[in-house]
């Protein structure tokens, strides 16, 4: 067997493996970065849809639609 061989095909392919897990980590990042992002715009939302749903209530007990 030619262990040599073997042992530079393997480092070749760790290379490629650990290439290949940062741009994962990178990847990752910036996913939980979007999430974030969106879990605050979700917060807005659900804010706003609160003002809204109160200031109704408001209205509809002055009598007014």
């Amino acid at each position: 067997m030619n262990y040599d061989k073997i042992i530079i095909e393997m480092l070749d392919r760790i290379k490629v493996l650990e290439e290949k897990v940062e741009k994962l980590e990178k990847n990752g990042e910036n996913a939980n970065n979007y999430i974030c992002s969106q879990e605050e715009k979700g917060n807005l939302t659900q804010k706003a849809r609160d003002y809204i749903i109160q200031c109704k209530c408001n209205a509809k007990e002055q009598g007014k639609k």
